[in-house]
């Protein structure tokens, strides 16, 4: 029926790249999925307006865990808090209006019937005479929805590269960048790993004007940068205990150590 709620929402694949979620401890990932799934079902979808002793009775949690487990949330911006009432981050830039059938398909009628498109067939069933309704998709519908789906998944995995930058400035203008590179899984993750070495390397214990503005980065397609130790660092390198006596050459070298696996002290 068309006023039935919705009885589901969306989760991506690429969850599986998200340093944030990927963090969670195993309980603690458990409960945010049933966090989706309350908010999925609540007339504000998005939102759920349980207290923290409410949410242990829904779902059968100890009121201490359930609070130790929101708070962990709320400081890895997985959920956001108002009084009683909790936000799942990013709920509306992954979720879609379009996605709820009744919105859809009342939208879709309405626009067929505006455009006088809407055609009836009579059908007979078991004697009775049934109207029925030829309905089909818009392609601007579907197109506009795909298109918001891939910025959407453009932007989440920006805030993964964002969280790891340590030169946390000019964030517009990484962001025009980033969408001007559009990067797929692989790179994203390419990307993520140099920030984490640059950081531990070549930018470890400098000052923040010595580190490159985030777009400056990755316009210049840094993360492709050789990792450099930072100063100071010694590399050891084991030393021979025996050599060959002097005025052995070439061949002469070769058969010195056949003849003498040991080696001779110096």
């Amino acid at each position: 029926m068309d006023g039935d709620p919705m009885k589901w929402f969306r989760l991506y694949h690429d969850l599986v790249d998200d340093p944030k979620v990927q963090k969670l401890p195993g309980e603690t990932f458990k409960f945010w999925i049933n966090l989706l799934c309350l908010a999925s079902r609540s007339p504000e979808r998005g939102l759920v307006h349980l207290n923290a002793g409410d949410l242990a009775f829904a779902l059968r949690m100890d009121d201490g865990d359930v609070s130790a487990m929101l708070d962990d949330l709320l400081k890895r911006g997985l959920l956001h808090q108002d009084d009683d009432t909790l936000e799942i981050h990013n709920w509306e830039g992954r979720q879609y209006d379009s996605d709820s059938s009744s919105d859809r398909v009342r939208k879709h009628r309405e626009q067929k019937k505006n455009e006088g498109n809407v055609t009836e067939t009579l059908q007979k069933r078991s004697g009775n005479v049934t109207p029925s309704v030829s309905v089909s998709v818009s392609p601007s519908e579907s197109v506009s929805e795909s298109v918001s789906e891939s910025v959407s998944v453009l932007e989440e995995r920006f805030e993964r590269f964002w969280s790891h930058y340590p030169r946390k400035e000019g964030k517009a203008d990484a962001l025009k960048a980033w969408k001007k590179l559009k990067p797929d899984r692989d790179l994203t993750f390419r990307i993520e790993r140099a920030v984490q070495d640059q950081a531990a390397n070549n930018w470890q214990g400098k000052e923040r004007q010595f580190i490159p503005m985030p777009a400056t980065w990755l316009n210049g397609q840094r993360w492709e940068d050789e990792i450099v130790p930072p100063k100071g660092t010694v590399v050891q390198m084991q030393q021979p205990k025996h050599r060959h006596p002097d005025g052995l050459f070439g061949q002469e070298i070769l058969d010195w150590y056949k003849n003498n696996p040991e080696g001779t002290n110096e």
